[in-house]
């Protein structure tokens, strides 16, 4: 216990250091992760391999996809499954084959699950440092649908190539078919189970409650599909997206902000272990693996950028081939979408590989079914370990540059959609103040100052820079005084701190959105 809490106050130590250097924070673990493992052998954090994915994938998998855009997802659905099955497909057999031709004593099987476990990328420092620089919305949303649904594809594969490797066994026809089966299987029953917690949620009118659906639906979700033998991944985000469009219209504001912080956090912890605790058991597997073979340091990094460049590589051939093959098959596409070598290029550099390859190396079986052990494991999961740092590390840091030698366009659709948004608000509540007015017959004159603070929400918007009206200062103001009375009464023992606590929320929730919008 008490290493687990040392890890975590480490990893926390690590994301406030990567906000000061402005640098998205999977990287910063990685290295403190590294440095950890090297000056502590940290007994008693062993990760048990079957509890990985399981716990893994849920909680990375699932804010992904309440998160995400379904219009935009839908908009770019033919790219985003192009870069999640065919490139991901491809990057597993080129991993494979160049695996099986450096190291010739490796399976094919297991040259493979090298293969799939390194195939997808993980988008989440790419999208860190991307919407940092207000980039055109189609290249976030593609990076952020591929890796919801690349994981799926990658996930598969890795689990015909670890079956096979168990049994000996394997069928390319069998493949194809099952591998249909498990997808859509698994997107249906998510859907289905989306569809089912929300229902249960609907019911239960209770923030703390339904804090406590949402977070069984993705784990229950996957524990369903896996059981029957269909993508948990998809599982998971077929819930997701449908739960992501049910709670704006069903849920109430208090759950959704609750859901949402939740999430995050759950998010960031469960990165910061994963992250940290692999580089803790690098060294032990390193020296492991040099132990138990003929193999030297230079040796592994030599493979470790080989294969590295190899999947770089690939991505960057399929992403050019595939935008400029389809519209020279088909010029019409050209003309409705003019493709473009920068925005090409940025989106081939952001294929980092993350946690969840992470995870899935971790979850190799330790041995065969006749109790020998897993060929080339500890091989397999350095090999990951260095692809991953490669990837994450060096395209990470230099993506900030690169953004700035393509100089794309800043994207400003975000902010007209918004201001669209906000138009569209004010007039509904002023409406609304007016028709409650008259239907109830309450004295005009108490709704002016409502109206007022509505309508200068749009004059105080306009022009280049945002002005905060006097009205929302007055307001600001009257929150900081009732905070500071409710501190004192309670300081005085006047109230309890269950009081203290339900009253500070209400005024804490007035102070964001105030706060909000004097940020404009």
């Amino acid at each position: 216990m008490i290493s687990l809490i040392v890890v975590m106050v480490c990893a926390i130590a690590a994301g406030w250091l990567a906000n000061r250097v402005h640098v998205p924070y999977p990287i910063v673990l990685v290295i403190v992760g590294i440095g950890m493992g090297s000056v502590y052998d940290w007994p008693g954090l062993e990760l048990d391999p079957h509890l990985v994915l399981a716990i893994v994938l849920p909680a990375v998998l699932y804010p992904a996809a309440i998160n995400t855009s379904w219009r935009d997802f839908h908009a770019l659905r033919r790219p985003i499954f192009l870069l999640a099955v065919g490139l991901v497909a491809t990057t597993t057999l080129a991993v494979g084959v160049a695996c099986k031709w450096l190291v010739p004593q490796v399976p094919w099987a297991v040259a493979f699950a090298l293969g799939a476990i390194v195939s997808p990328p993980d988008a989440v420092a790419a999208t860190a440092v991307l919407q940092r620089f207000h980039l055109p919305r189609r290249i976030v949303t593609l990076l952020e649908g591929e890796s919801l649904v690349n994981d799926a594809t990658g996930l598969v594969l890795y689990r015909f190539a670890v079956a096979a490797a168990l049994t000996g066994v394997f069928s390319s026809w069998s493949m194809i078919g099952q591998f249909a089966w498990v997808a859509v299987g698994g997107g249906v029953l998510g859907i289905a189970c989306g569809w089912v917690t929300a229902q249960l949620q609907e019911r239960l009118r209770d923030p703390m409650l339904e804090l406590a659906m949402s977070l069984v639906t993705p784990f229950a979700t996957y524990w369903v599909c896996e059981n029957l033998q269909l993508s948990g991944v998809l599982g998971i985000v077929g819930a997701g997206l449908y739960r992501s469009r049910w709670s704006h219209l069903r849920s109430n504001a208090l759950a959704r902000q609750n859901i949402r912080t939740v999430w995050a956090a759950l998010l960031f912890v469960v990165n910061s272990l994963v992250f940290v605790l692999i580089g803790i058991q690098l060294p032990l597997i390193g020296t492991s693996l040099l132990h138990q073979q003929d193999r030297t340091w230079p040796h592994v990094l030599a493979l470790v950028a080989a294969l590295s460049l190899v999947a770089i590589a690939v991505r960057f051939l399929w992403i050019f081939t595939a935008t400029y093959g389809v519209r020279l098959l088909v010029p019409s596409i050209g003309r409705r979408d003019p493709a473009s070598p920068r925005i090409s290029t940025l989106v081939s550099w952001c294929g980092m590989r993350g946690v969840v390859s992470l995870a899935a190396a971790l979850a190799l079986p330790a041995s065969l079914p006749d109790g020998t052990a897993f060929p080339e494991r500890d091989l397999v999961i350095l090999l990951t370990y260095g692809i991953v740092f490669v990837t994450l590390v060096g395209q990470g840091l230099t993506l900030p540059p690169l953004i700035r030698m393509l100089r794309l366009e800043t994207d400003t659709s975000g902010e007209t959609e918004t201001e669209l948004g906000r138009d569209a608000m004010r007039r509904a509540a002023v409406h609304a103040v007016d028709k409650l007015v008259a239907e109830q017959g309450l004295p005009a004159h108490e709704a002016v100052a409502v109206k007022r603070f509505f309508n200068s929400r749009a004059t105080s918007r306009t022009g280049t820079h945002a002005t905060v009206d006097s009205e929302t200062r007055l307001w600001l103001c009257a929150v900081a005084a009732q905070r500071n009375a409710l501190i004192k009464l309670w300081r005085s023992g006047e109230i309890g701190d269950d009081v203290l606590t339900r009253l500070e929320r209400e005024v804490d929730l007035a102070e964001a959105r105030l706060s909000r919008d004097e940020r404009g």
